[in-house]
């Protein structure tokens, strides 16, 4: 995904990506004029060249620019590796459930407890009663209304 917040930054892109003629095309001299004509610049930029060479030249020319990962490339990724930003834990339904591990590291209190995320419904009694002070008529009614996930 490219974005680029203005002309200058466009013209940049254009030339480190090796076709600076599109920089004084008049179908995209213009944000206006790239919008509408956003299907032929993509066919354009779609085969110019690889992902590496794009960040690596665009972050060279001053242009803002970084991957669209799917959850395979982000974990990885060599940096969320040494973070250990990978956490598994067990689940009823997979042997290893791989959660995404909390961003903020504290040193002195590290965040250890990992748990799997409830099933739907799993917790709505917990949360209708203990959190939210409903009582049984009220909780009942839900019931009887079929507004509880999970058949609570």
């Amino acid at each position: 995904m490219l974005v680029v917040g203005n002309d200058a930054q466009f013209a940049r892109a254009y030339a480190e990506l090796g076709a600076p003629e599109l920089a004084t095309d008049p179908r995209f001299l213009k944000n206006n004029d790239r919008v509408a004509n956003d299907n032929e610049i993509m066919a354009i930029f779609a085969g110019l060249h690889t992902l590496a060479h794009w960040l690596e030249n665009l972050e060279k020319g001053g242009v803002p620019c970084g991957p669209l990962n799917d959850f395979s490339q982000v974990l990885a990724d060599p940096h969320v590796r040494a973070r250990g930003m990978r956490v598994n834990v067990k689940h009823q339904f997979a042997p290893e459930l791989s959660l995404i591990r909390n961003a903020l590291t504290f040193s002195e209190t590290p965040i250890t407890d990992y748990r799997v995320p409830p099933l739907l419904g799993e917790n709505t009694l917990e949360v209708l009663a203990g959190k939210l002070g409903y009582d049984d008529v009220k909780i009942a009614k839900l019931k009887q209304r079929g507004n509880l996930a999970g058949g609570a």
